[in-house]
């Protein structure tokens, strides 16, 4: 609940108060949302949002891998 303006992508989530509950409710809604499977340590982990939101689309299957890899269809 904060504004857009105040995150920043070379932030970790734990600077915005991620714990162990969060990261739970936050996989369950990648897998729901993304189709992407993220292992909660990966949420935990030190590393800014912008490195994060790689492994995200990385592990969807709803992201079109040509598009991982700099080509398009």
């Amino acid at each position: 609940m904060m504004p857009v303006g105040d995150i920043s992508a070379s932030r970790s989530m734990a600077v915005y108060g991620m714990d162990s509950l969060v990261a739970v409710e936050m996989r369950n809604w990648l897998v729901r949302e993304m189709d992407a499977t993220v292992p909660i340590l990966d949420l935990l982990a030190n590393i800014c949002l912008q490195e994060l939101s790689m492994k995200i689309v990385q592990r969807s299957k709803i992201v079109n891998p040509a598009i991982l890899a700099g080509k398009e269809m």
